[in-house]
């Protein structure tokens, strides 16, 4: 793939004397300059009608020079950049050569080799034309811009300057007059503008006695961007389709998506400040999450009804330039499973532990419907881990045989502590994808005779509860959550819920909705007490409800269910909670008590997690972050 870049080319002009034909021995030249990046290996200079062509020769890195002699009158300038022995870019213009007058010309020189320009595109300016760069004092000069729209658009021209001694005769035409009425250095700016885009260079020029000179050509070129490779990954963060623009002739994903599935698209590309984008040909909804390190990650979500294919297609942009990668997606239809007789099916071998491994496994199921399974522990089981190996994300839980009481669950597994010698039901609920759609599982069961702990994926990781009030830093309280994993997490359904120090009760205060990305932060807004502080960054949930400043209990959990009455918030939709200052509940030693100047904020920014509040967080200056906010990536052990 041929990378598509700009050439900047600046030539200084001496005439040649008049008269007899003899240059003038002031130096009757051309001396030329050239910026040069690797895609271009050679800059031609060719002048008409003074029939002379030369290669200017390297001169430094990234900079070629030369000199040519020039008679006067008009003469056409004709600069062309070369890679390898191929022409990759060229530009002209035509000046007049007077004598002993000093002269400039700028030239943008655009890769002739590339693709069109996408629609709606900024003004280019192609050319400048100085007619002295070093006039006296009072002494008029001319500044001709040449610019292009290339879609047509009108043009708006404005010249500026940083001296205010210079005066313009047309300061918004094309062509404008100049002169200084003191001595002085000016730099000089043209803006053109179109349709609400714009684009602008300057020039340096001096007001003194007339000067000889030169016309450096500076050679920019810029890269098309290019995207390296796309990855995706289903609701489970496993990996089933990369594509790689360098890898073997045909890479395609193997794998099948349903509608209504979500994916986590990554696609890597090369160069700076371009803009990602994910479109697809069969009406799918893409968000962006994050980008890091010129890696972009989306989350795409499969539309209901679709053909049985999908491109989806990543693209970066750097305007005018860009690059995508396609990637085809198969679409598979749904189809309930026949070896399952009816919606709510109760598989007849029960799930026994091996020895003396203490795992139960079950391989290629499917959960299409509701599947249920019988499981015993043993006389020494404290704790069970159950996981699911699976392409989606399918829920999980367990419950008592006896009253058939809820026990645990979770995404495709959980850990939770049990009942020696108890018999418990495991119930794997309809896959991700639809509720009728195969989605295939392994089914591994794990016994522990002490219990089992994981550490949360998404945790609180700031709490501020002195909003509003006298030498408040901020308007309102606050909660900020941390993803300490490397993959995103939907909060669709999840709540921040609140108790007070020496109450039971808990209220679902906020619901949240969207995604945290890998490393990212989540802010909700609460209530004040007051209007003294700053306003909050932009939230991604809020509520009007107002913390205790000195004691309180704050749960994140899974459910928009209210938490059942208790000192602490013990359930297992319960994801993580932080007690500070002094509560009745004693599962963790309480963080330090927020004030109006300080948050409890968690060490690490973020990453640290050992289940005690007084060792996890510390006092410092609230800094509330929110979902555009700098990732922090941890490295964790996953909770199932």
């Amino acid at each position: 793939m041929k990378t598509r870049q700009t050439l900047a080319a600046v030539l200084s002009l001496l005439a040649a004397a008049c008269g007899s034909g003899i240059p003038d021995p002031g130096g009757s030249r051309v001396q030329i300059s050239v910026a040069l990046t690797e895609q271009a290996n050679r800059v031609e200079v060719r002048v008409t009608p003074a029939n002379i062509t030369q290669d200017l020769t390297p001169a430094g890195t990234n900079m070629f020079v030369g000199s040519l002699t020039l008679p006067v009158g008009e003469q056409t300038i004709r600069a062309t950049a070369y890679f390898g022995g191929s022409p990759v870019g060229q530009g002209e213009v035509t000046v007049t050569i007077v004598a002993g007058a000093n002269s400039a010309v700028y030239l943008t020189i655009f890769d002739t080799t590339g693709p069109a320009p996408i629609p709606d595109h900024g003004p280019i300016i192609t050319s400048i034309f100085i007619s002295k760069t070093t006039p006296e004092v009072n002494e008029s000069v001319t500044f001709t811009s040449t610019a292009i729209d290339p879609d047509g658009d009108s043009l708006n021209y404005e010249w500026t300057q940083s001296c205010p001694s210079g005066h313009f005769g047309s300061p918004t035409e094309a062509a404008t007059t100049w002169y200084s009425d003191v001595p002085t250095g000016c730099d000089i700016t043209i803006t053109v503008r179109s349709n609400g885009l714009s684009a602008s260079t300057f020039f340096h020029l001096t007001a003194s006695a007339p000067l000889t000179g030169s016309v450096p050509v500076t050679v920019q070129f810029v890269p098309n961007p290019r995207i390296t490779d796309v990855a995706l990954e289903n609701s489970a963060g496993t990996q089933f389709c990369l594509v790689s623009r360098t890898g073997p002739s045909g890479s395609s994903c193997s794998g099948t998506i349903f509608p209504s599935q979500t994916l986590v698209v990554r696609f890597s590309y090369e160069g700076p400040g371009v803009t990602p984008q994910l479109l697809d040909d069969c009406g799918g909804q893409a968000i962006h999450l994050v980008t890091v390190s010129r890696t972009a990650t989306f989350q795409w979500t499969a539309p209901p009804t679709m053909a049985s294919r999908c491109m989806i297609t990543p693209t970066v942009t750097i305007d005018p330039l860009s690059d995508s990668l396609p990637v085809a997606l198969a679409i598979a239809a749904c189809t309930d499973d026949a070896d399952e007789p009816n919606d709510d099916y109760q598989h007849p071998t029960p799930l026994v532990f091996s020895v003396p491994e203490d795992v139960s496994l079950r391989t290629g199921l499917f959960a299409n419907d509701e599947d249920w399974y019988s499981l015993d522990t043993t006389s020494d089981t404290a704790a069970l881990r159950v996981t699911l190996t699976t392409a989606d994300a399918i829920p999980v839980e367990l419950y008592t045989s006896a009253g058939n009481t809820f026990v645990g669950a979770g995404v495709n597994g959980f850990a939770v502590a049990v009942l020696s010698s108890t018999s418990y039901r495991l119930h794997v609920l309809p896959g991700a994808a639809a509720s009728t759609c195969q989605s295939a599982y392994n089914l591994k069961v794990e016994r522990f005779s002490s219990s089992y702990t994981c550490t949360p994926n998404v945790v609180i990781s700031q709490v501020y509860s002195g909003g509003g009030q006298a030498g408040a830093v901020y308007t309102n309280d606050f909660v900020e959550l941390h993803n300490r994993s490397d993959y995103p997490v939907s909060l669709d359904g999840w709540t921040i819920q609140y108790g007070s120090a020496t109450g039971t009760a808990w209220l679902p205060w906020v619901t949240l909705a969207g995604y945290i990305a890998p490393g990212g932060y989540y802010l909700v807004q609460l209530g004040g007490l007051g209007t003294v502080g700053s306003a909050l960054p932009p939230p991604d949930a809020s509520s009007g409800s107002n913390m205790s400043g000195t004691a309180a209990k704050v749960a994140l959990v899974s459910s928009t269910t209210a938490l059942p009455s208790g000192a602490c918030p013990s359930h297992p939709m319960v994801v993580d909670f932080v007690l500070y200052g002094t509560t009745n509940c004693a599962a963790t030693s309480p963080a330090p008590a927020p004030s109006a100047s300080v948050s409890i904020t968690r060490a690490n920014n973020g990453c640290t997690w050992s289940g005690d509040n007084s060792a996890d967080f510390f006092i410092q200056a609230p800094t509330p972050r929110n979902t555009i906010s700098p990732v922090n990536m941890c490295s964790i052990v996953d909770c199932l």
